[in-house]
């Protein structure tokens, strides 16, 4: 019988005990996912940042993520949630 490099038979279906990232959509161990809002940023037309749309929907993001991407933390009390004034 052939066996895929990952030990497992061909054909054999494997789920998986992680979950994944909502902005990358990598696995990752779900203690690894943190809550977040997702930000766009507006800019005008040379590029300059004049201000950012806040998403509400909470997303699950890995720690790549978080550092790369603009997002809020979903437990930052400093900022106001999306759809505030």
């Amino acid at each position: 019988m052939y066996r895929r490099p990952d030990g497992y038979p061909e054909g054999r279906h494997v789920t998986r005990t992680a979950a994944c990232c909502e902005s990358c959509g990598s696995p990752e161990p779900d203690e690894q996912l943190r809550p977040v809002y997702r930000i766009y940023l507006e800019t005008d037309g040379e590029g300059r940042v004049i201000g950012e749309r806040v998403l509400p929907d909470l997303e699950r993001w890995c720690v790549p993520c978080r550092t790369l991407y603009p997002n809020r933390p979903a437990d930052d009390s400093s900022q106001p949630g999306p759809g505030a004034p």
